[in-house]
């Protein structure tokens, strides 16, 4: 059984160059996340799960070229056109840092409804939330736990990088869960679960 929440996917292109400087300015924003945890609870009341990434450029099917990426994935409550402002009313310092590495970013100092409009420009339709309802509040928050600190090994781990198949990621990102007994293990059945 299961409840879908609406979902939201912004993504923009970023030169491979910047990766390791978004990725501090992530890794900066879980921090203060983890300190900060009520703040953002109720600053960002309608959001339910927010998460950012960047991704290195692939190449697709050993042909296309696929560019180096930003995204921002979040599922919320409530109308899109709210969820856009709540997010730009508390994290707009931090959207536009991040953004601002995107040549796909307007140049200049942009107001509050030119970054929501940057924000829906740069959105996915389509995308969805699935939460379940049997898991705990605890087993949820075990699980956070665990993917901060799968996150945290993907980017200091050096024998992950841009030519690692998604399936030498996987068995590296397992491995490394299995073989650290103090890594947050988020288990639901038989299944280890790596997303909130």
């Amino acid at each position: 059984m299961s409840t879908v929440h609406k979902g939201l996917t912004v993504t923009v292109t970023l030169d491979e160059k910047n990766i390791p400087y978004v990725n501090g300015l992530l890794s900066e924003y879980r921090k203060d996340l983890k300190i900060y945890q009520e703040t953002y609870r109720k600053s960002l009341s309608t959001t339910f799960f927010i998460s950012w990434l960047t991704l290195p450029e692939q190449q697709y099917a050993g042909k296309e070229r696929l560019p180096a990426r930003i995204l921002l994935l979040s599922s919320y409550v409530g109308s899109k056109a709210a969820h856009l402002r709540e997010l730009v009313a508390f994290l707009g310092p931090q959207l536009r840092q991040v953004f601002s590495q995107s040549p796909e970013f307007p140049t200049g100092e942009i107001d509050e409804q030119e970054l929501i409009r940057f924000l829906q420009r740069k959105s996915i339709p389509n995308t969805f939330y699935s939460g379940f309802k049997f898991i705990t509040t605890r087993e949820a928050d075990r699980e956070a736990a665990l993917k901060a600190a799968v996150l945290d090994y993907l980017q200091a781990a050096p024998e992950i990088n841009s030519d690692s198949s998604p399936s030498e990621v996987k068995e590296k990102i397992e491995r490394y869960v299995e073989n650290h007994p103090k890594a947050p293990l988020g288990v639901a059945g038989d299944s280890v679960f790596l997303s909130k």
